[in-house]
This record gives structure tokens, sequence and C-alpha cells, in this order.
């Protein structure tokens, strides 16, 4: 039997950082995409300073797989100071984070079903009434402010620990060089920060297809900024960054382009 390549004759970029590429690019490959992949971001581990742990927590969220990597080492101690028994309840923002605590036998009590962001936790009826609750939100130096200022704004006590950071990567020379002599069609990205690295590394040579390649933003809110960069490019939204969505909308896309084409 004829196995179905959907995206055969399309070109994919994906940046998402080396360690969290593998199977998204595998998924890619499987439907007959041709797969690049140019890392844009670099994560970085951040020694946690655990002087500002509360004593005591109701909620522990973690906001991304990254956090719960960076934060395992010591995790374990915080959460179970007598063994067997779970000092708080485990919040995780989507499926993969979920599956990473999962996978370090820490159970999680929460997490949102459809959406994976900020807003969707929010939406949670559990952290709708927090006031005096102590929640200790792991996650990435920097970034995104709503989670733990709207949480506050409720009436919690927010506790944040920073694991890891975020890093623009140092230019492969060969792979930019690799990526002048070919086409891209469509560019997968899975937050505002990929873009803006995206661009820079490539800005002293850009390559001929970088101000006409689809974007593929991972939600809706990284689709709406792109629009405001007004960088020229088509853009594209998936529901969510999980690489099986991503991949959804990638033929999704793919499908329209050949309709489009074929008129």
């Amino acid at each position: 039997m004829k196995t179905s390549t959907p995206l055969r004759h399309c070109s994919v970029l994906v940046t998402r950082p080396q360690h969290q590429a593998e199977n998204f690019c595998r998924l890619l490959q499987q439907q007959g995409a041709t797969v690049h992949h140019l890392p844009v971001i670099e994560i970085h581990p951040l020694l946690p300073d655990k002087s500002s742990l509360p004593t005591s927590c109701d909620l522990i969220i973690f906001t991304s797989s990254n956090a719960v990597q960076h934060a395992q080492p010591w995790i374990n101690t915080f959460l179970y100071p007598v063994p067997g028994q779970l000092r708080c309840k485990v919040v995780a923002i989507g499926k993969k984070t979920a599956q990473h605590l999962e996978a370090a036998h820490i159970p999680v009590t929460l997490q949102p079903e459809k959406m994976f962001n900020s807003e969707s936790l929010l939406a949670l009826a559990e952290l709708k009434t927090v006031r005096q609750k102590n929640i200790l939100i792991i996650k990435g130096e920097g970034g995104r402010q709503q989670l733990q200022q709207t949480l506050k704004a409720r009436g919690a006590n927010i506790f944040t620990l920073p694991v890891y950071q975020r890093k623009q990567p140092i230019p492969d020379r060969s792979l930019r060089t690799a990526l002048q002599a070919t086409k891209i069609d469509i560019i997968t990205l899975t937050s505002v920060e990929s873009s803006e690295n995206l661009f820079s590394l490539l800005h002293d040579e850009p390559p001929p297809w970088l101000g006409s390649a689809t974007l593929l933003a991972g939600s809706k809110r990284i689709h709406n900024a792109l629009i405001k960069q007004q960088r020229g490019n088509p853009v594209w939204a998936a529901k969510n960054p999980s690489d099986e969505n991503m991949l959804d909308a990638v033929l999704a896309w793919k499908k329209q382009h050949d309709n489009h084409d074929g008129l």
C-alpha cells in the first residue's frame, strides 16, 4: 500500500532548541517534509536561589518542561519532606510539562485541557480562588509576567524561582551557508523570542526565502505578535505549540497552499 506523504515537496525550518526538536522533526519527516533545524534559542541552567522558597506551599506551578528538567536535581526534597507525602498541589502549564513531571514521579494535580499558556492556567477554577495561598512558580528567567501578576492581584502570595535562562545561540556558519542554498516554505516558531532571534541571526546575510516563507506561530498570541512585527511574511497559527498541533497546522497550511496553487 502506498504511504501517504502530504508534505512531500514541502521544506520546513524548525527553530526549537536542540534538545526539544527531535520528535517534531521526526513527525514532519514521516509526512514527507524536508526538514531543516536551526535552533534559535539555547537553554542554560541557573543555580536556583533556594533561600527564596517559602517554608510551606499550597501550589507549585511549572511553566515549561525546561522548568521541570532544571528543577529536578533538588525539587523532590522540597516536595517530599516526608517520603511518600506530597506537600502541596502541582500544576503543569500543558501536556508536555505534565509528562515530564510524571516521568520524574511527581504527580500532577492540575493542568489545562486544550490551550497550554498562562491564560488557560488562569482560567482554571482552582486558580481563581487563591487568596492568601502561597504559590511557587518555577520558570525561566524573564519571560511573561502575566501569571504571577494576575495571581497576585487575586490575593495570592507569589514566589518565583527561575531555574534556567534562554540565550540566543552563536550563529553556526556552516548551517547558515547551507540555508542560503535551499528554499524554505514554512518556518515554525513557538515563541515571540524565537522570531526575534531568527531574524537577528540571519540579519547580516538574509537567505532569499527569509522575507517570503510562511511563519507558523505556536499560538494565537504569538500569531498576533508576529503580525505586529510587520515583517511582510504570511503568518499562520497553530492551536498550541505541542508537536502534534504544530504538525496539524503545517498539514492544514500545505493543503490550503496546494489548493490555492491548483486554482
